[in-house]
C-alpha cells in the first residue's frame, strides 16, 4: 500500500507529497562480475570465501536482533540486544578487512 499524498500520519505537522520513482534505482560500481566481491581497504576475495559467507550470516543475525530489540517490551531487553548489535558490528567489521577468520569458542 502506498501512502497517500497529504498523508498526515507519515509527516507529524507537515504535509506530505509522496512521489513514486519513474526509474528503478541502480547501484553500479564498475567492477564487473568477475566472482569477487570488494572488502574495506580495497581488498578483493571471491564471492566463495568463508569470510563473505560469515559477514553475510552476522548481518542477517543483527537485522534479526534489531527487529527484536525494536519490538521488545522491556527496556532491559533492549539494552541487552543493543549490546550484542554493537558486538557484531565490530565482528563484520574485522571480517571485511579480511583479518583472520574468527572462531567462536
Amino acid at each position: 500500500m502506498q501512502p497517500e499524498t497529504g498523508d498526515s500520519s507519515l509527516c507529524s505537522s507537515q504535509r506530505c507529497a509522496w512521489k513514486p520513482s519513474l526509474h528503478p534505482l541502480s547501484i553500479v560500481t564498475k567492477t564487473g562480475d568477475s566472482g569477487t566481491t570488494g572488502l574495506m581497504y580495497n581488498r578483493r576475495v571471491a564471492k566463495s570465501h568463508p569470510n563473505v559467507e560469515a559477514y553475510g550470516s552476522v548481518d542477517e543475525l543483527n537485522a534479526a536482533l534489531g527487529l527484536a530489540r525494536a519490538t521488545a517490551v522491556s527496556e532491559g531487553m533492549r539494552n541487552k540486544l543493543l549490546l550484542i548489535q554493537k558486538d557484531l558490528v565490530t565482528l563484520m567489521g574485522e571480517l571485511a578487512t579480511f583479518g583472520r577468520i574468527c572462531r567462536v569458542m
